[in-house]
């Protein structure tokens, strides 16, 4: 590759001519968008933990997120959250199946 200000030939990942010191137009940290961040991937027991305690879940989810591994921290949350959702659907059929039909149920 050569440089588009001094013509001088230069690395294909080089951001800067060695050169003259001008930009070369390739983009900063372009050789890491391929790269899989090994923090992002979701532990199976922190799954299983964010089912049994949704509230675990939800922390976990959060941290996560605030540091950076989002697609981790989005599994954590959408696993408690569905488990949260379970819960409440059971306590609320156990709710009307103990206290009497009160809802015409």
């Amino acid at each position: 590759m050569y440089c588009r200000n001094c013509g001088k030939e230069i690395n294909e990942k080089a951001v800067l001519c060695v050169h003259c010191g001008k930009s070369t137009g390739v983009p900063i940290g372009n050789e890491n968008n391929n790269v899989k961040n090994a923090n992002d991937e979701a532990s199976v027991g922190l799954l299983v933990l964010s089912v049994l305690f949704p509230i675990i879940g939800f922390i976990i989810g959060a941290v996560c997120i605030s540091i950076g591994a989002m697609n981790a921290g989005k599994k954590y949350i959408k696993f408690a959250a569905v488990s949260f959702g379970i819960c409440f659907l059971i306590s609320f059929i156990w709710y009307l199946l103990w206290t009497g039909n009160t809802y015409g149920f």
